[in-house]
């Protein structure tokens, strides 16, 4: 067998059983965050993730798949026009845009000291909702401003603030 054979093998076993570690690893929900303590000791706590929140984010997850293989269906039939087709894949470069921006507000927020965030993004509006107790006017328009920052000043933001204790 040629040496050229042998590292191709290689390779695709590498990437194989990479493939394999990766889908295994557990999809949770929670990060586990280290908080060390007066004493020295450092005690293991979960972070706090909203129920409602993490099925919003499930069923908006959910209907984006199902979105994007329609879009994909689109572009692999034959008899579309590549005016369609480059629609398509505009509209799924928008949507991986909208997705990204999503990801990095809500991680923003929880920077920012709330328990937990949900954003969901769509061509002219953003809706955040956040877990917070006493809500101040200057909390809201930081969020709105933090917002338009992350996805443009074209957008309509709403901000929704959750109460923790009905969580």
């Amino acid at each position: 067998m040629k040496t050229q054979s042998k590292v191709t093998i290689l390779m695709v076993t590498m990437i194989v059983m990479l493939s394999i570690y990766y889908f295994s690893l557990p999809n949770g929900t929670t990060d586990v965050v280290d908080n060390p303590t007066d004493d020295g000791t450092t005690q293991v706590d979960e972070e706090f993730k909203s129920e409602e929140f993490v099925t919003l984010r499930t069923q908006l997850e959910t209907s984006r798949q199902d979105y994007i293989s329609q879009l994909r269906l689109l572009l692999s039939d034959a008899e579309i026009s590549v005016a369609e087709k480059s629609r398509a894949l505009d509209t799924m470069q928008q949507l991986s845009k909208i997705q990204e921006n999503e990801l990095m507000m809500e991680t923003d927020l929880v920077n920012a000291g709330y328990p937990d965030a949900f954003v969901h993004g769509t061509d002219n509006s953003v809706k955040v909702k956040v877990i917070g107790g006493n809500v101040e006017l200057s909390e809201v328009n930081e969020i709105i401003l933090m917002t338009k920052a992350q996805f443009g000043t074209d957008y309509k933001v709403t901000v929704e603030f959750v109460d923790p204790e009905t969580n």
